[in-house]
């Protein structure tokens, strides 16, 4: 995204090429290159960078980066979608059971070949205490993003599960109480 935002992604493409060092477009477009080599470079772990160090341009780290990296691997998408399918709430809140969901479902989606289908993302592991909850959005049609079903089951976990302040009065405390006769 980054390369996008500062209009910098045609260097690691090779849209923007090198130009002839006698060029005058030459100096920027070799600060342009350095820049984005710099970016790459601590954008990656220090282990795989000795072995792009040695490319002139964005380009070619660009394209032995994506050699190396961009395979593939489907015993691990197979490996993530069963923790997919047996990640449990157990002890933890909403909000943790999501990152560890949405941790999980994200490096399905940057694993993955590009698929027509959609996926199902409702979490099968949540407690039986959102059954009705889980039940409601698997009726959904379509059903809503990860970040939806969260904010669906954060919802009802606020106003039906949390522990409320004591010292509040209730709406049951309201209508036993008396009104001036």
């Amino acid at each position: 995204m980054t390369l996008r935002s500062k209009v910098k992604y045609n260097f690691v493409n090779g849209k923007i090429q090198q130009p002839d060092e006698n060029d005058v477009n030459f100096p920027n477009w070799d600060r342009c290159n350095i820049t984005i080599s710099c970016w790459i470079m601590n954008s990656i772990s220090a282990s795989i960078q000795p072995s792009i160090f040695r490319f002139k341009t964005t380009y070619a780290m660009w394209k032995d980066l994506q050699g190396r990296f961009s395979k593939t691997d489907f015993s691990r998408i197979s490996d993530i979608q069963e923790e997919i399918f047996s990640l449990k709430q157990g002890d933890l809140n909403i909000s943790d059971y999501y990152t560890k969901m949405r941790i999980l479902w994200d490096e399905f989606d940057d694993l993955r070949p590009v698929l027509e289908c959609e996926y199902n993302q409702v979490p099968k592991g949540l407690n039986a205490v959102y059954a009705q909850t889980r039940s409601t959005i698997m009726m959904m049609d379509p059903i809503p993003p990860l970040e939806k079903v969260y904010a669906t089951v954060a919802q009802y976990e606020r106003h039906n599960i949390l522990p409320s302040d004591t010292n509040e009065p209730t709406l049951a405390a309201f209508s036993s109480a008396k009104g001036p006769k």
